[in-house]
């Protein structure tokens, strides 16, 4: 106890301040008197010894900004020192305090807390810095942890589409497709696929916090529906500012009773991208085909950030039913389906401009070229 009181005060202050707010009588009791028979001398070694005679190491994770007080009583946690307390007061006085980095680390509890306080201020992070971008789907979310943090991504698929381990995550389709949060994470080095869906699911339920369950109550909608609109919105949106109105349009198309007639849905149904789709495309018979079955489909299509959640959760109420690509990431939005048409037809005038403005381009510059020539 006395301790870790000297510990806090350690962290609360600068040093001068520090020293002069210890106590007197815990000066006395810490090391006053004990120092003149030894006894603070034996505290200290009793305090530095290692917790175990052979060598013990275990990874430990220090995230950015903790303080040595912190990273004392994770040490201690973990069963790594014996004193946390101890390990702020030894790192107060040791330049190591600010090298200690954050990340993962390998640490040794058979070495003494001095020695293992000294060997964070030279340790390198072993952990793996990889970003999932938003809107990438499961199959993509493993290539991507396969290529970059040498995870199996048969495995990681597997795990992911297993219910019992869906279930344990407290996902209870069978498939974690839409809760694999994207953001970059620090993969530790020995971390299995297991463990990374969990670290994605984990920080999803962080993002999807109690205000974001609160508004999904409001909407009569499971948070499972909120995340799939989301998905879908995450695929169709490229600018921002569009995410709420494209989710207007597929929250109104909902109310009404409307196919949502999203392409994202049919292509996720097809197993493939496709920059066009075809008649026989948008016929393929399968509940992910919103061109062909009404209401949304039966989960997500891909794994949505934050942005579209909110907008899933949020909508643009603007009265818009349709909307239509005009090939630079923006979108024309209608209220009705003759407006609809002819903003089709518009940009594919303007599209088939453009085409014949860039051929006519390059024939003018080969020409030139001739003439020079």
């Amino acid at each position: 106890m006395i301790m870790d009181r000297i510990g806090r005060i350690f962290e609360a202050a600068p040093w001068r301040t520090r020293l002069r707010r210890i106590p007197l009588f815990v000066w006395a009791a810490a090391g006053g008197v004990g120092f003149v028979t030894g006894g603070g001398w034996l505290t200290v070694h009793l305090l530095d010894r290692p917790v175990s005679s052979h060598p013990m190491v275990r990874e430990v994770v220090i995230e950015r900004g903790m303080s040595a007080q912190k990273v004392g009583a994770l040490l201690e946690q973990d069963g790594l020192i014996r004193s946390a307390s101890f390990f702020a007061i030894s790192a107060y006085f040791s330049p190591a305090r600010r090298r200690i980095q954050a990340g993962v680390h390998d640490v040794d509890g058979g070495l003494t807390t001095t020695a293992i306080l000294a060997s964070l201020g030279s340790a390198r992070d072993l952990s793996r810095s990889v970003t999932i971008p938003e809107g990438l789907s499961l199959k993509e979310v493993a290539a991507l942890l396969q290529r970059e943090a040498g995870l199996d991504a048969g495995r990681f698929e597997a795990a992911c589409t297993e219910a019992a381990f869906c279930r344990e995550l407290g996902v209870e389709v069978g498939s974690l497709e839409g809760y694999l949060f994207p953001e970059t994470y620090r993969i530790p080095p020995h971390a299995d696929e297991r463990r990374v869906a969990r670290l994605m699911v984990s920080q999803f339920r962080r993002v999807f916090d109690g205000a974001m369950a609160a508004r999904t109550e409001m909407l009569r909608m499971s948070i499972h529906q909120v995340v799939t609109l989301a998905s879908i919105v995450e695929r169709e949106a490229r600018v921002a500012s569009e995410r709420p109105l494209i989710a207007g349009v597929f929250q109104r198309r909902l109310r009404m009773g409307m196919k949502l007639e999203s392409d994202p849905t049919t292509e996720y149904a097809l197993g493939v991208h496709k920059s066009h789709l075809y008649d026989s495309d948008i016929a393929v018979d399968s509940p992910y085909n919103t061109y062909r079955y009404p209401g949304l489909p039966p989960g997500p299509i891909a794994n949505p950030g934050r942005a579209s959640l909110q907008a899933a959760l949020y909508p643009a109420d603007a009265g818009y039913l349709f909307f239509v690509a005009r090939g630079d990431g923006t979108h024309v939005f209608s209220r009705t389906k003759q407006e609809h048409d002819r903003a089709r037809a518009q940009i594919k005038r303007e599209q088939k401009n453009l085409t014949a403005k860039s051929a006519k381009d390059a024939k003018d510059a080969k020409g030139s070229k001739k003439e020079n020539g």
